[in-house]
C-alpha cells in the first residue's frame, strides 16, 4: 500500500503503539488488533473490507474504482472475503523467519509510534 501512495497521504501506526493508545486509550472502544483499520481525516474509524475500500479509494490511478466496485458488494460478502484472505495471507506472504524488516529512509516519516 505504501509504494502506491506516491503523494504521501497515508500514514502508518502500529496497533497498540503509543499513537494507538492516544487514539483509543484504555477503556474506549477500540477496533479489533487482528485486522485492518483507518482512522478517517473526519475521525471515523474503519476496520476490514471498509478501511481497504477507503485505502484504496485515497490511492493514485485506477485504485479508487477498485474501492468504488468493491463497496458495491454488501459488507457481509466482502468482510468474509477479507476473513478468508486474511487466515491465509501469512502462509502466501510470510518473509523469511530470519529478516527483520527495514524501513526506506525515505519512507520512516510515514510510520507513526
Amino acid at each position: 500500500m505504501i509504494l502506491r501512495d506516491r503523494a504521501g497521504v497515508l500514514t502508518f501506526a502500529p496497533i497498540g503503539g503509543e499513537t494507538w493508545r492516544e487514539v483509543f486509550p484504555a477503556g474506549s472502544w477500540a477496533p479489533p488488533q487482528d485486522t485492518v483499520s483507518v482512522r478517517t481525516s473526519d475521525l471515523r474509524v474503519l476496520v476490514r473490507s471498509d478501511a481497504v475500500a477507503h485505502l484504496l479509494s485515497r490511492l493514485p490511478g485506477r485504485w479508487p474504482l477498485a474501492g468504488s466496485a468493491l463497496r458495491c458488494v454488501p459488507r457481509p460478502l466482502r468482510d468474509g472475503a477479507y476473513r478468508c484472505v486474511a487466515a491465509v495471507r501469512r502462509g502466501l506472504f510470510a518473509p523469511p523467519g530470519d529478516v527483520c524488516p527495514v524501513v526506506p529512509r525515505h519512507l520512516r516519516d510515514r510510520f507513526l509510534r
